[in-house]
């Protein structure tokens, strides 16, 4: 075989990463290239792609090569190698006079990916930030990340193989939800037995506070990066390659043998001084409009005892409230306005500032958004206090269409429980003014808190009973999570309680009646089950409506959105009956007789699964084909 038919065999292979062995040394000449070495591109783990090889191939046969450099601001780079021999000393301005003997027509062009830093695994169907954040901070060091996919119904194989085929230096697994953290676990433990020797770390709110018992749990993870990782990301991975410098990052929780934490980075001062998340995934798209998580501020002047975000910003040192300037904001909603996107779904845990403030604030927006002729629809998150009238008339005229209130009980003992600060008279009276103005509100009922008996459930359900009228979407029935670092997690722990050393935290009701009330509602209206599939079907149908009056009102049905909120008035109203009739059934029935236990949470499950195949058909009968079949696909998160 003629040299040239054998490295044109070469050019056909799909070699890996070029710089996926950036630190290891050429099998051949046993070089050592550092990050900015210039033949760094040219070593590979075979010899034939040793640097001395190719080279003498390319002036043998006169070949063009062009590959992408970390210091090259286009991306790309010509060698033009000719007679160079070994090339001892500045090989590139030894071949930099070549070009005049390679023939254009035999030119090829190969276009290598740069060098992997970093690989982000987070659920990014959840339409969150931290991934997004994290990799804007990377990037705008300098550093190349890429976002891994990993949801519920992701093959964690499809994340080990990218990691083995990019051999990042840093893999980090960002925690959104506590029930995700054994899977994140497992899949880190997976990484480490497929022969990835990158650092594993951790990050999120969950990981801050329980680092011990995440790494006593998992041998594979390395460390835990607490607090806002912001600020302490970069530090980490320019300081991998020497331990004495990596375990001295700020915030990083490693075993040393036994876990131990570094003290907390110093708070981000402002929040203006962050890049715009990254979204080199791209952006999602629903009836041609773009739509994208933004975030207006960190954290919440309110001191609820089971918010978990809110115990992760005071534990870091941070003031308990910082907000984005409006122009600041804006600027980035411009630049994803540029890309299509229309639809915005604040993740603020607040997003009104307290008192006088908020009109402010609110007119800022409006300002910045009539200046630069954006028009907008948007989802934000707030209290039942924060709602009024007048207020919320304005941002709807600024394509408020939703809003997920944190109304969370309507038993007042459970809402003094909680640290709410607020009354259920209160609540239902934010449910009703956001009614009035036609704005969807949805919410999370907490029925069951480690204190709960048959009293406070009543109570709520009797609440729920009064709010059936202002409601368009379907109730959602929960438990609280005792998550570390909350006050609750403190009582429970103080008690005696919360079984087990696995987060959220375990408990057991105290009256034996409550606690089987609570394991019928697990299996009546599980999560996962019937009562979940058909909150998703009228959430996309919500949007799918909302979206189309906001932006398409000449082609906007009045008598679909009537009949989308009688659908969940109905299902409402069943699901609420099901619940009387069970806490009938707790408070006096025979709780120890198994049969019929069983018999009666069987039947109210099929009960609920037959609403929701008669919510299908009436939807069915409301929709063309195509809406239908569009709306069983879940596309927007709900209510967190």
């Amino acid at each position: 075989m003629t040299r040239t038919k054998m490295f044109a065999r070469l050019l056909s292979v799909r070699w890996p990463n070029t710089f996926a062995t950036i630190h290891r040394p050429c099998y051949l000449c046993a070089t050592a290239p550092s990050m900015m070495c210039h033949r760094q591109p040219m070593h590979r783990t075979t010899s034939i792609m040793c640097v001395k090889r190719p080279l003498t191939l390319c002036r043998d046969i006169g070949l063009r090569i062009q590959t992408r450099w970390p210091s090259c601001a286009s991306g790309q780079r010509t060698i033009q190698p000719s007679g160079c021999g070994n090339m001892p000393g500045n090989w590139w301005s030894n071949c930099h006079s070549a070009s005049k003997v390679i023939p254009t027509s035999r030119r090829i062009t190969i276009s290598t990916s740069l060098p992997m830093d970093v690989l982000l695994i987070e659920d990014l169907s959840q339409q969150r930030l931290p991934a997004h954040a994290l990799a804007a901070v990377l990037q705008q060091a300098g550093l190349r990340t890429r976002l891994a996919r990993f949801g519920a119904d992701q093959d964690a194989d499809e994340v080990v193989r990218l990691a083995e085929r990019e051999r990042p230096r840093l893999v980090i697994s960002s925690i959104l939800f506590a029930h995700r953290v054994p899977e994140h676990l497992a899949l880190i433990t997976a990484l480490r037995r497929a022969s990835v020797r990158d650092h594993l770390t951790m990050v999120g709110p969950l990981p801050s506070f329980a680092f011990a018992e995440l790494l006593t749990a998992c041998p594979a993870l390395d460390s835990v990066l607490c607090g806002e990782a912001e600020a302490s990301v970069v530090q980490l991975v320019t300081s991998l390659g020497d331990p004495a410098r990596w375990q001295a990052v700020p915030g990083l929780a490693y075993r040393s043998p036994t876990p131990r934490g570094n003290p907390l980075p110093k708070p981000l001062a402002s929040l203006d001084d962050l890049p715009f998340p990254v979204y080199d995934d791209g952006l999602p798209i629903r009836l041609g409009y773009g739509f994208a998580t933004v975030e207006g501020s960190r954290g919440c002047y309110h001191a609820c005892t089971f918010c978990l975000p809110c115990a992760f910003y005071r534990a870091g040192g941070a003031p308990h409230y910082r907000l984005r300037s409006p122009a600041h904001l804006v600027d980035e909603m411009e630049a994803l306005y540029r890309r299509g996107t229309r639809l915005f779904l604040f993740d603020d845990e607040q997003f009104l500032p307290p008192g006088h403030t908020r009109e402010e604030r609110v007119a800022a927006l409006r300002h910045e958004l009539q200046r630069r002729r954006l028009r907008i629809a948007f989802t934000i998150k707030c209290r039942a206090d924060d709602v009024d009238a007048a207020l919320f008339r304005q941002l709807k005229e600024m394509g408020l269409l939703r809003v997920y209130i944190g109304v969370e009980s309507g038993c007042q003992a459970s809402l003094d429980l909680l640290g709410k600060g607020v009354t259920a008279r209160r609540n239902a009276e934010a449910l009703a003014v956001l009614d009035s103005l036609d704005i969807v509100a949805d919410f999370r009922s907490l029925l069951f808190h480690p204190w709960s008996t048959l009293e406070t459930v009543r109570a709520d359900i009797s609440f729920l009973h009064n709010a059936v009228s202002h409601m368009a979407t379907c109730f959602s029935f929960h438990e609280v999570e005792i998550y570390p670092g909350t006050p609750l997690a403190n009582r429970l722990r103080a008690e005696g309680r919360g079984e087990g050393g696995r987060w959220p935290l375990p408990y057991t009701l105290a009256d034996p009646r409550a606690e089987l009330l609570r394991r019928l509602s697990r299996f009546v209206f599980s999560p996962s089950g019937a009562h979940a599939g058909i909150q998703d079907l009228l959430t996309q149908a919500w949007y799918d409506l909302l979206l189309q009056r906001h932006f398409r009102p000449v082609r906007f049905e009045a008598d679909r959105a009537r009949k989308l909120k009688a659908i969940a008035t109905g299902l409402n109203a069943q699901s609420l009956h099901v619940w009387r009739e069970m806490l009938a059934f707790a408070g006096e029935g025979d709780i120890y007789d198994a049969d019929q236990v069983n018999e009666r949470a069987c039947a109210w499950a099929s009960r609920v699964c037959s609403f929701r195949v008669r919510a299908e058909g009436e939807l069915a009968e409301r929709m063309s084909p195509k809406e239908f079949l569009r709306n069983n696909f879940p596309f927007y998160p709900r209510a967190v």
